[in-house]
């Protein structure tokens, strides 16, 4: 799913042609750190209550993602799921376990594609902490991802 501007729609005309290109592994890497986020913030939540309420910022590539958290989550293949929030169509909801959050965002289906993390912490000033996540294991993913889906 990807989500449109309506500004940018404004400007298309009816029976238009266009060409859209996608990075396929970029997109792929960037989903993962993603998805490994989502996990993250779900582990900081249940140690600390109301810890995604002072989030005041993230950032998502396709080298790393910002956070920080134990990998024993992965190692049990949990499902990840999104779905549409029933309220707000528009709205789009990632899910693992009990937990789930808004996001409209790429996800892997399942803890398993994010294999061994590295999880820093860097103080970013008085008040802020930054949690980085490095996913060390992305070529195995590849390698998953294509058996699963043969």
């Amino acid at each position: 799913i990807h989500h449109i501007n309506i500004s940018l729609l404004n400007n298309l005309e009816l029976g238009e042609e266009f060409i859209i290109k996608l990075n396929v592994e970029k997109r792929a890497k960037t989903t993962l750190h993603h998805s490994g986020l989502h996990l993250a913030l779900m582990i900081l939540a249940n140690m600390r209550e109301g810890i995604d309420k002072k989030i005041v910022g993230a950032k998502i590539t396709d080298t790393y993602g910002r956070l920080d958290f134990s990998t024993e989550l992965i190692q049990e293949k949990l499902e990840i799921s999104s779905y549409h929030y029933t309220v707000e169509n528009e709205a789009i909801y990632w899910k693992c376990l009990d937990y789930s959050v808004p996001c409209g965002g790429t996800h892997c289906d399942n803890t398993k594609y994010l294999g061994k993390m590295k999880v820093k912490r860097k103080n970013i000033g008085k008040t802020s902490e930054r949690l980085i996540i490095e996913l060390n294991e992305i070529e195995e993913f590849f390698k998953l991802y294509g058996e699963d889906n043969e």
